[in-house]
């Protein structure tokens, strides 16, 4: 996990009701406390409130709609959505039905605080957004949510945007850093925000590189060449293994000839679906999946039915789903590590960075996984549409890109609240240890 997010991890906010807009905020020394591994912040002010933000989210939002969930007066890491287009009838009623589906899957949810955070004026996101904002006020009303509080986060002010005493152009925005409780972590507010980080391959090195394809070349011939140099028969490769050399060695040190025999094996479904949850879940769940592959395509040669013929069909008759799909389609309550989430983010991400275009596509598309099964909608988004644009025959890279795109959360991503609930009591809050989610 990248040190912001790890830095979320622990940070979790009561608002102590934050019920007139102009309470007086509490003693600095009363503001935060410890509750096990988590830090408790009291925000007691709209300014604290929106001041924090940015600190349960691990970086500055730009051009979103900031989504915190609350249990209570507990609340914890947010969902960001791409600022949709202006007052579109359908697109707001999208992000409202969103909104209400993912609150609703945190079984102590029963409110929530909405945010725009914006670079434009501020006069002009409250002409532009109020509209929105209000509407989905009235859809989470609708359906028994609360409002704790609705803002306008802009380049030059910000507001709540029911405040009777804002001035024109909102308040200044230094008040909300100076708002926040000394020592509490910040993060840098000029550095890419995750999703921006995260859609970019990292740089590569031109002679690993080089390296890289000329081992894959020597893979794809069926060779490969000992530390030596003598060129052998490729050998046989165990999967579970490779996975597990990826994540202990890390990007600097993975040798060549590993990232080559993960980016061949990626190319074939059998192998490639397997590897994306053991990177996610574990050594022992990458056994069982690809013990399910094996039996899956057997069964496949035996029907003469495709991979997806063979599941719909499955389906039809009411075949208990296999656990690994079960977890590829984010229909599982357990979330994986976030720690080894993260490694593996980046190994693939190195990998990624250097195979040549031919082999490029898949291993986009295990790292499009990755960032969505830890919450980065758009970052998986942007890696899944560079894998069908260099293959557009990549059928995992379209079913992946058709559930970023349909605003579908990983289901371990709502557990987070209910195992705050249990820690905290009074009402509630969901825990830091789940990474923010990014639905678009």
């Amino acid at each position: 996990m990248n040190s912001s997010a790890r830095d979320r991890r622990h940070h979790h906010m009561s608002t102590n009701a934050i019920s007139p807009r102009r309470h007086k905020p509490p003693a600095a020394a009363n503001r935060t406390r410890k509750e096990g591994d988590v830090t408790v912040v009291k925000a007691g002010s709209d300014a604290e409130l929106l001041g924090l933000v940015p600190s349960l989210m691990g970086y500055h939002p730009k051009e979103s709609l900031i989504v915190i969930p609350f249990a209570g007066k507990h609340c914890g890491t947010g969902m960001r959505i791409n600022l949709p287009p202006r007052a579109s009838s359908s697109t707001i009623d999208t992000l409202a039905s969103l909104c209400i589906s993912s609150l609703s899957k945190m079984d102590h949810c029963n409110a929530a605080m909405l945010a725009v955070f914006t670079d434009e004026s501020f006069i002009r996101a409250v002409r532009g957004y109020r509209m929105t904002l209000k509407r989905l006020e009235l859809a989470l009303l609708r359906q028994g949510f609360g409002i704790r509080r609705t803002f306008v986060r802009a380049a030059d002010g910000w507001s709540e945007i029911d405040d009777p005493d804002a001035p024109v152009g909102g308040y200044d925005p230094a008040q909300l850093e100076a708002a926040l409780p000394a020592g509490l972590q910040r993060p840098t507010a000029h550095e890419p925000t995750p999703p921006e980080r995260d859609a970019r391959l990292p740089e590569p090195d031109t002679a690993r590189a080089q390296l890289l394809c000329d081992e894959l070349d020597l893979l794809a011939a069926g060779r490969e060449r000992t530390a030596l140099g003598v060129l052998i028969p490729a050998q046989p490769v165990d999967h579970v293994q490779l996975v597990e050399q990826l994540l202990e060695k890390g990007p600097p040190q993975l040798p060549v000839i590993t990232m080559a025999r993960f980016c061949i094996s990626a190319l074939q479904p059998a192998f490639r679906d397997p590897m994306l949850v053991q990177l996610a879940f574990g050594e022992s769940v990458g056994a069982s999946a690809r013990d399910y592959n094996i039996r899956h395509h057997e069964r496949m040669q035996a029907t003469g039915l495709s991979s997806d013929e063979l599941a719909m069909r499955d389906l039809a008759q009411g075949r208990v789903v296999e656990r690994d799909v079960a977890m590829i389609m984010g229909d599982w309550p357990d979330a994986p590590d976030a720690d080894r989430l993260q490694n593996a983010q980046d190994v693939v991400a190195h990998i990624a960075a250097h195979c040549p275009t031919w082999a490029r596509p898949p291993v986009l598309c295990v790292l499009g996984w990755l960032y969505w099964a830890a919450g980065g909608g758009s970052a998986a988004g942007a890696h899944l549409q560079e894998a069908l644009r260099l293959d557009p025959s990549l059928r995992m890279a379209a079913l992946l890109l058709a559930l970023v795109d349909s605003g579908k959360l990983p289901e371990w991503g709502f557990r987070s609240m209910d195992r705050m609930v249990s820690r905290l009591g009074d009402g509630g809050g969901p825990s830091g240890p789940g990474r923010n989610r990014d639905a678009a």
